[in-house]
Formats: C-alpha cells, structure tokens, sequence
C-alpha cells in the first residue's frame, strides 16, 4: 500500500500524462480548432499531438502542444458525443490538465465523464481522481474525502479502494506523520506474525 501511494504522492501523475502523451506546467488547456476538421482529421491531428509532446531525448513535455491537445480532445468529444473514444479523450484531457495545473478544469472534465458516459469503464477512476485532485493540488479535505468516500461506495471492489481508504486515514496529516502511523502498523503486523 505505501508503494502505491508513494506511486501517486511523487510521479503517477507524470507517468499517466507522459504514458497518454500529457503535458506539465503552466495554460489552461483551451486551444483554438476549428470546426471543419473530419473525425477522421481530428483522431490523426490528436494522434500526431501525442507523439510529439515528450522529447524523447530530454524528456520533456511540450506545453503548447499540451494544451492544444486538450483542446482537441475536447473538441472531439463536443462534437462526437456518441463516439467510443469521447471519454476516453477527456479522460487524457483531464490527466494532462492536472499535469498542467489547471485543477478545476480537471475535475470538470472528470464530472462530464461520470454525468454523461454511464458504460465507460473508467468512472471509477474518474471519481477517484476528483478526490485525489481535491486531496494532493488543491487541499480542499472535505471534497477530498467526500468524493472518496461516493468512490468507495459506488466502486467497493475497485483495484484503487485500498488507495482511497489509506488517502481517507492519510487526510490532514503530513508525510512524516502518515509514514510513521505506516511504519508502526508494518512493525505490529510483523510482530504479530511471528511464531513464539
């Protein structure tokens, strides 16, 4: 459990956005398209976007590119609601928008998947990262936990439940602090498992 949330305390995000084709630092994700692009046009303009947005020689992450993308992906799901790979789109959308730090925008994007694409696959984890993105960019503990708290409800059996009830307990502490209460449950547990 500690190396999955040390996975999301230090680099799960960058490894998302970099594994999706995500961006880092800075914008708010709007960029300008334009309407006449074919669907066909669009997925291959998205799909150029994500080759081109980590240097694969200095690692990295264009920001411009970044936020076009965003804007292409939303762009795409505006106008292809009906389409698979809608919310999949805004999903990337929302992981590259928190690498960029426009958290609010994030979330918004993490709403729409859960509102308006009930048979998507990864809700869960949209409404998992409503929580995580409330509890790590933007200190706000009580949506925080009010939002991994829906998400264990509505998804109990999901690979990250275990995450959400450990980043519920870790709410308000430091690092010092939720790795110390870790390190003594460890040395209990160990303690209990030894044969006298």
């Amino acid at each position: 459990m500690i190396r999955t949330l040390a996975l999301f305390s230090s680099g799960l995000l960058l490894t998302l956005l970099v594994a999706c084709g995500g961006g880092t630092s800075g914008g708010d994700g709007n960029a300008s398209t334009t309407d006449s692009l074919s669907k066909m046009e669009l997925t291959d303009t998205i799909a150029k976007l994500e080759n081109q947005l980590v240097n694969q020689t200095s690692l990295e992450i264009d920001v411009e590119k970044a936020q076009y993308v965003v804007g292409y992906y939303k762009e795409f799901a505006d106008r292809f609601p009906e389409d698979e790979q809608s919310p999949a789109f805004l999903f990337k959308a929302a992981r590259v928008l928190i690498g960029l730090g426009s958290y609010q925008q994030a979330i918004s994007y993490f709403e729409r998947i859960k509102t308006h694409f009930p048979g998507y696959d990864k809700r869960g984890d949209a409404q998992f990262f409503i929580g995580f993105v409330y509890d790590e960019h933007l200190n706000q503990m009580g949506k925080a936990k009010e939002n991994y708290e829906m998400f264990l409800e509505k998804y109990p059996d999901h690979n990250m439940a275990d995450d959400a009830k450990a980043l519920i307990e870790k709410l308000g502490m430091s690092d010092e602090e939720w790795l110390q209460m870790v390190q003594e449950r460890n040395a209990k547990a160990a303690d209990s498992t030894q044969v006298p």
